[in-house]
C-alpha cells in the first residue's frame, strides 16, 4: 500500500498541474468542463491503480478446524471436501482430531491461522483468550433444549416451589414434567417451532433436602432428565403470636394448619366474660394473659379491635417490637371496627363488585383461585404500600408497608378457611406463606447466597454471607472454609469454594447441592454456542466465498473507473483538437 500513497501524491500534482494549463489556455470554451474532465481524469486513474488483489490475501492463510463437544460428522465431512489441507484439532474429548490440552498455548503457536470451529462452541475462558481473534463458527442444530432456568433451592416448609423455565423447541411438540418421588406435581406442553417461557409450581410437603426432577418428554421418547435440588426447612422456628379479639374459626384453622408444620404458634382470644383464652401449640406454655415482650415473636396476627383494645403499656411494646426489633405484623383489616390506622399506616378500603376472575398471588401467576366467601372488600394502596394479593380484577387483597426495621401487612381475607376447605389446600398454604413472608422472619444465621445455580464438581463456587461480624471460617464437610468481609459492604462475607464432589454439601447455616459433569449439559451446550456464535458475529474471518464476492465487487468497480477514464481523456483529447 506504501507505494500507492506515493502514487496518490504524484497524481494530486499531476492534476494541480492539469488545472493550472487548462485554466491559463487563451481559448476559454468550455473551460470549467475541462477542469472537471481533468479531475475525473485523474481520479480514475488512481482507481485504476488500486490493489484489488489485497482483500483476499486474508483467505489464503492456511486453516485449522477446532472439533467441539456435539459437532455434527456430516457437517465436517462436507466441510472437508474444500477445506482438506486444514490441520484437525479438538478442545474436548470428542475422539477425533489432535487434542489441545493448552489452550492459550495453541493460539500464540498458531497466531495467523483461520480457525473453524465445529459443534457446541468455546467456553467463555476460552473465548477470552481468542481477545480479538476473528473465528469461523459451524453449530450444531440445537432442536429442543430448556435455554434458561431458575428456582429458589431453599425454601420454608409450606413455601411454593417456582421452577421458572425458558425452551426452544424445533421438533413435535414437547412436555415438560415437574416429578417428585415418582408423581407428575406439574406440568407444561411446548408446541413445535416455539420459543417460549413459563412456570411448573408445586408446594414441597416434606423437609430437610431433596431432590425433583425435570423430565422432557417428546412423544414416547425421554430427551432430558434433569435434578432439581431444593431443602425445605422446618418452620418450628417460627414464633407467631395470633390476638383475636373474639373467637374465629379462621384464627384457629390457621393455628392448626401451621402447627401441624411445626410452626410456633401463640393464640390470645377475648372471650365475653373479660377473660382471655391463651393456647400454645410448639411452643412452651406461658401463663401470662400477655407476651412480656413481643420481641419472642418473629410475625403478631391481630384484627383492628384486638389492638384497639390492648393496653397502653403493650400497645407502646408492640410498636417498640416492630420498630426496633423487625418483628412482623399481620392485621386483618375490615370497615367495620373504624380503627383503621396503626403505627402510621393507613388502610383504605373499597367495595368489590367482580369476583368472577379469582384471586391471583402475582401477575404472572396463570392459576385463578376463588376468593373466600363473603369477601367483598378490597384495600386501596397509599404511596409507600405495595400489593401482595389481587384478585384478575386488579382488586388489592392484601398490601405491606415499612414500619421502622418491620414491616405491617394488611389483609381483607377474613374467611380464608374456606379456599381450603373448597379443596384449594395449596392455594391456603401459599396464600399464608405469601403473607408470613412478607411480614417477616427472622433468620439468625443471616442471608445466604450461592452461585452459580448449577454448580459442578471441580469448578468454583461462589458462596455469600449477610451477617454482621468478624471474618468467619465455617466447616465444609472436611474443610474449613474462610469468610473475608466486603471491603465496600462490611456487613456482608464472601468465600469460594471447590467442591471435590457431586451430591449435597452443608454448613451449619445452609445445605446446597453440587451436579456431576454430565448435568444439565443442553443448557449448558445452549448457552456456550449463544455465546460462541455472538463472538464470531463480531469477529469473523473472511471466508474464500466472502473473497470471491469482494473480488467481483472490485472488479466492476475496476470497469467503471476504466470506462470514466476513457471517457474524460476523450473529451480532453477531442477539445485539443477543437482549440
Amino acid at each position: 500500500m506504501t507505494w500507492f500513497y506515493i502514487l496518490s501524491i504524484a497524481g494530486a500534482l499531476l492534476l494541480l498541474l492539469l488545472l493550472y494549463r487548462e485554466w491559463t489556455r487563451t481559448s476559454t470554451r468550455l473551460r470549467t468542463a475541462r477542469c472537471l474532465a481533468s479531475v475525473v481524469l485523474m481520479a480514475s486513474l488512481l482507481g485504476l491503480c488500486y490493489p484489488i488483489k489485497e482483500a483476499a490475501t486474508t483467505a489464503t492463510n492456511a486453516g485449522m478446524i477446532v472439533l467441539t463437544e456435539g459437532y455434527s460428522k456430516d457437517s465436517l465431512t462436507a466441510f472437508r471436501k474444500t477445506h482438506a489441507d486444514d490441520s484437525l484439532f479438538s478442545v474436548d474429548d470428542t475422539g477425533e482430531g489432535i487434542p489441545v490440552s493448552d489452550w492459550p498455548f495453541f493460539l500464540k503457536n498458531h497466531p495467523a491461522a483461520d480457525l473453524h470451529v465445529f459443534g457446541d462452541g468455546l467456553s467463555r475462558e476460552q473465548i477470552a483468550a481468542l481477545g480479538t481473534r476473528p473465528i469461523q463458527f459451524h453449530p450444531s442444530p440445537q432442536q429442543a433444549c430448556i435455554t434458561d432456568i431458575y428456582w429458589k433451592q431453599a425454601l420454608l416448609q409450606g413455601e411454593q416451589l417456582r421452577v421458572q423455565v425458558r425452551f426452544h423447541n424445533r421438533i413435535t411438540t414437547v412436555r415438560l414434567l415437574l416429578r417428585a418421588y415418582g408423581l407428575t406435581k406439574d406440568s407444561a406442553t411446548i408446541n413445535a417451532d416455539a420459543d417460549t417461557s413459563f412456570e411448573l409450581k408445586t408446594i414441597p410437603l416434606q423437609t430437610g433436602t431433596a431432590l425433583y426432577e425435570l423430565v422432557t418428554i417428546a412423544g414416547r421418547d425421554t430427551i432430558a432428565r434433569e435434578s432439581i435440588p431444593i431443602t425445605c426447612a422446618k418452620s418450628g422456628t417460627i414464633q407467631l403470636l395470633i390476638l383475636s379479639s373474639a373467637p374465629d374459626f379462621d384464627n384457629s384453622y390457621l393455628k392448626n394448619t401451621l402447627a401441624a408444620f411445626g410452626y410456633a404458634v401463640e393464640m390470645v382470644t377475648s372471650l365475653s366474660s373479660g377473660k382471655r383464652e391463651r393456647q400454645s401449640l410448639n411452643a412452651a406454655e406461658n401463663t401470662k394473659q400477655a407476651p412480656a415482650s413481643f420481641n419472642e415473636f418473629d410475625v403478631v396476627l391481630a384484627d383492628p379491635a384486638a389492638l384497639k383494645n390492648m393496653s397502653t403499656a403493650d400497645l407502646a411494646n408492640l410498636r417498640s417490637s416492630i420498630s426496633e426489633n423487625g418483628t412482623g405484623l399481620i392485621i386483618k383489616a375490615d370497615t367495620a371496627t373504624g380503627q383503621r390506622s396503626f403505627f402510621g399506616a393507613e388502610a383504605s378500603f373499597r367495595s368489590i363488585r367482580d369476583t368472577k376472575g379469582g384471586m391471583l398471588f402475582n401477575q404472572a401467576d396463570s392459576n385463578r383461585y376463588p376468593l373466600p366467601a363473603g369477601n367483598r372488600i378490597a384495600l386501596v394502596p397509599a404511596p409507600g404500600q405495595r400489593t401482595l394479593l389481587a384478585d384478575a380484577s386488579d382488586n388489592c387483597l392484601a398490601l405491606e408497608q415499612q414500619a421502622g426495621r418491620g414491616r405491617i401487612v394488611f389483609t381483607t381475607l377474613l374467611n380464608s378457611f374456606s379456599i381450603a376447605l373448597a379443596g384449594n389446600r395449596d392455594a391456603y398454604l401459599q396464600l399464608w406463606s405469601t403473607l408470613l413472608e412478607a411480614a417477616g422472619q427472622r433468620n439468625t444465621h443471616g442471608s445466604w447466597r450461592i452461585s452459580p445455580l448449577l454448580a459442578r464438581a471441580y469448578e468454583p463456587q461462589f458462596l455469600q454471607w449477610e451477617t454482621g461480624g468478624a471474618d468467619s471460617m465455617v466447616p465444609v464437610g472436611t474443610v474449613m472454609l474462610a469468610f473475608s468481609k466486603d471491603t465496600r459492604l462490611p456487613g456482608i462475607q464472601h468465600a469460594v469454594y471447590w467442591p471435590e464432589a457431586p451430591g449435597w454439601h452443608a454448613t451449619e447455616m445452609s445445605a446446597w447441592y453440587v451436579f456431576p459433569q454430565q448435568a444439565w449439559q443442553q443448557l449448558r451446550s445452549y448457552q456456550q454456542r449463544s455465546a460462541t456464535l455472538a463472538y464470531a458475529n463480531k469477529f469473523s474471518v473472511i471466508t474464500a466465498e466472502d473473497s470471491r464476492i469482494k473480488q467481483k465487487t472490485s472488479s466492476y468497480s475496476q470497469l467503471l473507473f476504466l470506462i470514466l477514464f476513457l471517457g474524460a481523456a476523450a473529451f480532453l483529447w477531442m477539445e485539443q483538437k477543437q482549440g
